[in-house]
């Protein structure tokens, strides 16, 4: 396990120096402030966390990327934000920054108005699906606000088999299964409903 670890930890640092040479290299050709740098990865490998050594499942470890954009001139540069942003926001984001139009099967919301002002309000909540070790069940999961929701449902007639519902305050490893609370009764109903909704009915606020 040390082991994997360990060489898992390097190839990432590898990987940063390399972009560190890139950004360097940018600056030296006097492109840095004529350049749009939007980075992003695949998920990781989980190393033992949950206890698993793999790499997909619905969990909220499985389903969050780094994602790093830098833009000439914006107010946001160097700053983090909280707000929920998918990969498929990507595409018309990057046609906003660049000023050219936006085709219109694309699908997923501009965050360009977060590059100006990264605290402002925006989606409410973000998706992904997990087809699962049985190809019969299917996980369709968001995240909203701290938590985090997930619905398996039957491949075919999408019957609802059971639900999960984490509360990630305290960082992206939670494993209390807070659906099997009653308590939790409204917040099973107001995420099913979002899900069902999907992307159109978790559009950007407007401030």
């Amino acid at each position: 396990m040390r082991t994997l670890i360990h060489g898992y930890y390097a190839c990432v640092s590898y990987v940063d120096a390399q972009l560190g040479k890139v950004l360097d290299e940018l600056k030296k050709l006097d492109l840095e402030e004529n350049t749009i740098i939007m980075l992003w990865t695949d998920h990781g490998w989980k190393l033992g966390d949950y206890g698993w050594w793999c790499k997909h499942t619905a969990n909220e470890i499985d389903t969050r990327v780094p994602l790093i954009v830098k833009v000439p001139n914006k107010q946001g540069n160097g700053k983090r934000s909280k707000a929920l942003v998918e990969l498929i926001d990507m595409y018309p984001t990057l046609c906003d920054l660049a000023e050219i139009p936006t085709p219109k099967h694309v699908q997923g919301y501009s965050f360009a108005p977060l590059m100006d002002n990264p605290d402002r309000s925006w989606k409410k909540a973000a998706f992904s699906i997990w087809a699962g070790k049985d190809p019969s069940n299917v996980g369709y999961s968001l995240r909203s606000g701290n938590y985090r929701y997930t619905e398996w449902r039957t491949f075919k007639g999408g019957e609802l088999l059971s639900q999960e519902l984490y509360d990630h305050s305290n960082g992206s490893l939670a494993d209390k299964n807070l659906a099997t609370n009653p308590e939790n009764g409204s917040l099973l109903e107001k995420f099913s409903k979002l899900l069902k909704g999907g992307y159109l009915a978790a559009q950007p606020q407007k401030e």
